[in-house]
């Protein structure tokens, strides 16, 4: 009988050690997911941070070359 209850309380700790490494695993992934979207949104408002800056910064170069030119010249481009 003791070696039975023996037996029982060895699987009970081996039950509880599985279930916390399976917790730490959840934890771990949960983690993971968690920090994959926060680089996901970084990286997708710098994308678009970056292209509305290039767009301002093709506009402020444009304007400077127009106005560069001299004015029968800047208009000529367009007509």
């Amino acid at each position: 009988m003791s070696r039975g209850g023996g037996v029982w309380i060895t699987n009970a700790v081996n039950v509880g050690i599985a279930l916390q490494a399976s917790w730490e695993n959840r934890e771990f992934i949960s983690n993971i997911s968690i920090n994959v979207r926060r680089l996901f949104g970084f990286l997708i408002n710098f994308d678009g941070c970056t292209e509305l800056l290039l767009i301002i910064s093709w506009f402020n170069l444009k304007c400077f070359f127009l106005l560069q030119m001299p004015t029968n010249t800047a208009l000529s481009v367009y007509y």
